[in-house]
């Protein structure tokens, strides 16, 4: 995530300096599925799990899952839902400070394999 990442005001709208990485999912097999941060920065980072679209303006729409906390010693963060194959998904990578920016690592694991497509960083809702 770099200082050209789109932003927007955070899940809680407080205010449009977060930057973010939108990635659209798809899964091959339906069942749980772990989406986890492997990354080695400093920089803490939230995850937040979209059914079908995001909308920066109205980050709510449409949650199915996040996890907006980090502990003391990492900075990676943890998702654990039921994916289902044919539905399109859309992970949301924020930090948990305004104006951060550092590198992540997205990694999956279930039943099947999951598909990355990394969204152009000024599109808008649902619009890779």
């Amino acid at each position: 995530m770099t200082n050209s990442s789109a932003s927007y005001g955070g899940v809680n709208q407080s205010s449009l300096d977060y930057y973010y990485e939108a990635i659209d999912m798809l899964v091959s097999t339906t069942g749980s599925y772990t989406l986890k941060n492997t990354g080695t920065s400093n920089v803490a980072f939230y995850g937040y799990l979209y059914n079908n679209s995001f909308d920066p303006i109205d980050p709510l729409t449409n949650l199915i899952a996040r996890t907006d906390q980090t502990n003391n010693i990492s900075s990676q963060f943890t998702i654990t839902s039921n994916l289902v194959y044919g539905v399109e998904y859309v992970l949301v990578v924020t930090t948990a400070n305004q104006s951060t920016t550092g590198a992540f690592n997205i990694t999956a694991s279930g039943p099947g394999s999951v598909t990355f497509v990394r969204r152009s960083p000024f599109s808008l809702s649902g619009e890779p």
